[in-house]
């Protein structure tokens, strides 16, 4: 989607006699609205002044919106927003006389003028304001075509009408409206009813228009946020240029400062500076057309949020800031430079501010992120000037805090106090314990004693919380060093180009370029080349790593490390991947094993750890013997070897799927034992089910099986302890096979082999019946009737009545009944049977169909027909459905074949359109 310039100036709003002016709070008929949610918008709009209440004092949400009052909204809109452009009075004046002959009331000539002048409209199209005394109501498609038109300056209208496309009644949209219908769904002001259709033809209300209004006015005011990702950025001391890559593919180039462009991070409110951007992150780009409002670093962002220097700040007098390094526990002074910028607890704040806060908050904790640059200046007498270095601080990130953190690696520790170097091995420090110090190990809670053990059987990371008092008041030790490398660190890239300046990395056809300097500079990096002969790591100087590079006969591979700070400490080039998986690797394949805490895309991460791993596209795939450099183990679904194995126990199928469902959801919690290699990438799974929690669609004790439906609506087929336990006594394993249970909300416990162990009912407002039945129905109007059986069931309350229509698209009590009774259809049901007869819970496949066809939207997945009942029933298509109209192609059969007899078949199982023929 292309932008285009911002629009410039307001015009002065006319006078209305539409409606007058009204307080939201006031409207006496508020609680007459069409959906319970018109409520807050109609509020919404009337407090900005876009939609008036009348004289009376009521709104009339449901009253149609006629023409004039349409046009009359989109200007004000425009108005309001500062997006108009301005009417000369020449051009008001020279629409009057063909408003008066079309019958425009005069309140209205305005905007009907403006709407003329800017071609909103045309004058042929005032014949349908006031063809006769009265006004005509507005259609949908017409008034998003004004909106459309007016949003059309600054973003572009699509040439495919994806959008649009997507209502399933698109083809009744007028050629005229389509592209601006379009436009509209496709910046999220317009969507589909219940059905999914747009209903162009239908006219609008006043509730529905002020949705309109409302998310009009908020793009037209502050722009449209779209997703993209940084593909270029230069900074020349003053502005950023940057180009953002949009999810359609297209690109757009911004300029912004740091005094006007505000930078969050995530979802929230909390602020960042522009220099925490980088090439590949993913950003949210909030702008008008080509303006820049405001940037959002997303979750999940490949930026990394790093400073030069961390630490406490001790004082800031003048211009010096005096810092307590976290990474070497020394204290250093920093020049701070007369443009820096300071952000306090991530809200951008001046330097006075800050001191006035530390000075405030003397006994608190400041700690700081700060970067700097290297600024040359010039000494001495003229013409014998020398120029000198100074380091000075651009950025100071600030949080306070009641407490601080020190991290490094345990020297000794005891029941009074704990020794540790910092991060970077330049410093010691002692903390003391206080006499309420909670002790923790990979963030479980634990004691003194198991510390101690922990510390003493090897290498052992710590994290201390230091209260007021200046003593620890809670401790967490891990195995894992609390600054393990990310993913981006994990990577093994190709070397670009090397330089005493700067190195190129490539990945993926992407870019990087790390400047050496004062952000990294050349005395903190250490360079290491493989050498293939005795396949060891050898430190070398830049110069050497240079030549390393020039030498190289075909790709060199790098991967490079940072220090806790963030910055480049380690860059390790090798003429061979094999570098960093070989067994004499300085990085061995790694093992990790523990409760996993998330898994976006395909990137992993464990509780109580910092590193991320990345997981392969497929496991437990079948061997040809030939893999010697990949794991080989059994294969978890059958005999025979498989390479990568992936096995999950107490799963009815070991799959990368399977074990998808289980690690992104949050009901579930999952342990994993991986191996990785010196890339990150997990070669091996094994892993295990501890707790879950879903609804539960049925239980087998003899089959040895449970169908667990999680929140986000995946299936996970798990096998069963020998015995089950429930653990009360209201209700036993046994007792939950039964249909009273179908659909309860649970939660299981696994045993060491990750079989259910114990199940718990959490809710139970499903299903109470006493049995289930099945069967072809013959009868449904006076209760349901099923082939073979004398047997009629009466129907349960509409309110509570549980429907799954698998077949058509409507879960409606009457179209179920239709569709029984229909002789052109044979229908299958699944049901549940109260202990009075009812049926309280209903599952509908359709095993036939014939009727007159209708229609067929391949895009939405649907046919329509119309039976020799006169019913229409809309069926929803399979993948891969046969469709057979003879000589009429697919694509043709909506113009050609309407009303043509059809035969529907259906598959048994999914209950989907199998073939369609005439």
């Amino acid at each position: 989607m292309k932008r285009k310039l911002t629009l410039t100036m307001a015009a002065v709003m006319a006078s209305s006699s539409m409606a007058v002016t009204g307080y939201a709070a006031n409207f006496t008929d508020i609680d007459n609205v069409p959906w319970e949610g018109a409520k807050e918008v109609i509020n919404e709009v009337a407090d900005l002044g876009l939609l008036n209440g009348y004289s009376d004092g009521t709104f009339g949400a449901k009253k149609n919106v006629t023409y004039s009052e349409a046009l009359h909204m989109v200007y004000t809109a425009l108005e309001k927003s500062g997006a108009a452009l301005p009417l000369e009075a020449t051009d008001h004046y020279k629409f009057i006389p063909v408003m008066e002959s079309y019958n425009i009331p005069q309140w209205a000539q305005r905007s009907v003028a403006y709407g003329l002048q800017f071609n909103l409209i045309t004058v042929e199209e005032l014949a349908k304001f006031m063809p006769r005394t009265d006004a005509l109501p507005a259609t949908r498609e017409d008034v998003a075509t004004m909106f459309g038109i007016a949003l059309a300056v600054r973003y572009d209208v699509e040439k495919v009408y994806n959008d649009a496309a997507k209502f399933k009644d698109s083809w009744k949209i007028s050629e005229k409206a389509l592209p601006l219908v379009d436009l509209m769904a496709r910046l999220g002001i317009i969507s589909g009813d219940d059905q999914g259709n747009y209903n162009p033809k239908n006219s609008i209300n006043r509730a529905e228009m002020a949705v309109m209004l409302n998310k009009t006015y908020d793009i037209l005011k502050t722009g449209v946020e779209t997703k993209g990702e940084i593909t270029s950025l230069t900074y020349d001391g003053r502005n950023f240029d940057f180009t953002v890559k949009y999810e359609n593919g297209e690109e757009q180039r911004f300029y912004a400062s740091s005094d006007h462009t505000k930078v969050y991070i995530g979802s929230g409110n909390e602020e960042t500076s522009l220099s925490r951007l980088a090439v590949g992150d993913e950003i949210s780009v909030n702008h008008n057309g080509d303006s820049l409002v405001s940037i959002r670093l997303l979750d999940g962002s490949t930026s990394q949020t790093k400073y030069d220097t961390t630490g406490y700040i001790e004082s800031i007098k003048g211009s010096t800031l005096t810092l307590e390094n976290e990474n070497t526990g020394d204290e250093e002074e920093l020049e701070i430079g007369s443009s820096a910028q300071v952000y306090i607890d991530g809200k951008k704040e001046t330097l006075s501010t800050l001191q006035k806060k530390l000075k405030d908050n003397y006994d608190m904790y400041a700690y700081a992120g700060i970067n700097v640059v290297v600024e040359t200046e010039y000494t001495g007498e003229s013409g014998n000037k020398a120029p000198i270095q100074k380091t000075k601080v651009v950025e100071v990130h600030v949080d306070f805090s009641d407490n601080y953190v020190k991290r490094g690696r345990v020297t000794d520790i005891n029941s009074d106090r704990v020794k540790l170097t910092t991060q970077d091995n330049s410093g010691t420090s002692q903390i003391d314990f206080s006499s309420d110090t909670e002790f923790y190990i990979e963030g479980k809670e634990s004691n003194i004693e198991d510390l101690e053990d922990m510390v003493e059987d090897g290498t052992s990371y710590i994290a201390v919380t230091v209260g007021k008092n200046g003593k620890a008041i809670k401790v967490d030790l891990t195995s894992e060093s609390f600054t393990a490398p990310n993913k981006e660190e994990a990577k093994i890239y190709t070397l670009g180009g090397l330089t005493q300046k700067q190195i190129g990395l490539e990945s993926g056809g992407k870019k990087y370029i790390y400047e050496f300097g004062s952000t990294n500079p050349l005395v903190n990096l250490d360079f290491y080349t493989w050498d293939k002969s005795d396949e060891n790591w050898d430190e070398v100087s830049i110069e050497n790593a240079e030549k390393f590079y020039e030498d190289a006969d075909g790709s060199v591979y790098v991967r490079v490390n940072f220090n806790s700070g963030g910055k480049l400490s380690r860059i390790e080039l090798s003429r061979e991947k094999s570098a960093w998986t070989s067994d004499n690797s300085y990085n061995n394949n790694e093992e990790r094993k523990g409760e996993v805490e998330s898994l976006s895309g395909n990137t992993l991460k464990f509780k109580n750890s910092n590193t991320e791993y990345e997981l392969l596209n497929a496991y437990n795939v079948k061997t040809d013997g030939k893999d010697s450099d990949d794991i080989i183990g059994n294969n978890p679904n059958g005999t025979g070897d498989v390479k990568n194995p992936l096995t999950i126990h107490g799963a009815k199928t070991s799959s990368l799927t399977v074990f998808k469902k289980m690690a992104e959801s949050g009901d579930v919690v999952l342990s994993a034992e991986v191996v990785a290699d010196g890339n990150g990438k997990v070669q091996k799974i094994d892993a295990q089910l501890i707790e879950a929690e879903g609804i539960m669609k049925s239980l087998d004790l003899d089959e040895d099986y449970l169908v667990l439906e999680l929140e986000t609506g995946e299936v996970l087929n798990l096998e069963t302890a020998s015995r089950v336990k429930t653990e009360t006594d209201e209700y036993s394993a046994e007792d939950l096979q039964n249909t009273s249970y179908v659909d309860a909300k649970v939660a299981i416990e696994f045993n060491s082999d990750g079989e259910v162990e114990t199940i718990e009912v959490l809710e139970n407002d499903g299903y109470y019946g006493s049995k289930k039945i099945e069967g072809i129905a013959t009868g449904a109007d006076n209760g349901l009737k099923l082939e073979g059986s004398s047997d009629t069931y009466g129907w349960g309350k509409t309110s509570e009545l549980r429907i799954e229509n698998h077949s058509g698209t409507s879960e409606s009590i009457y179209t179920i009944k239709d569709m029984i009774e229909d002789p052109s259809l044979e229908v299958y049901v699944e049901a549940v049977i109260s202990d009075r007869d009812k049926v309280e819970k209903i599952e509908v496949y359709v095993r036939s169909a014939e009727g007159k066809f209708q229609n067929l939207d391949m895009d939405d997945d649907t046919v329509r027909i119309l039976t020799e009942d006169n019913n229409k029933f809309t069926f929803k298509l399979e993948s891969g459905v046969d469709i057979d109209f003879g000589s009429v192609h697919k694509d043709d059969v909506n113009e050609n074949s309407v009303g043509d007899n059809v035969t529907i078949s259906f598959d048994e199982e999914s209950g989907l359109v199998s073939e369609v023929k005439n």
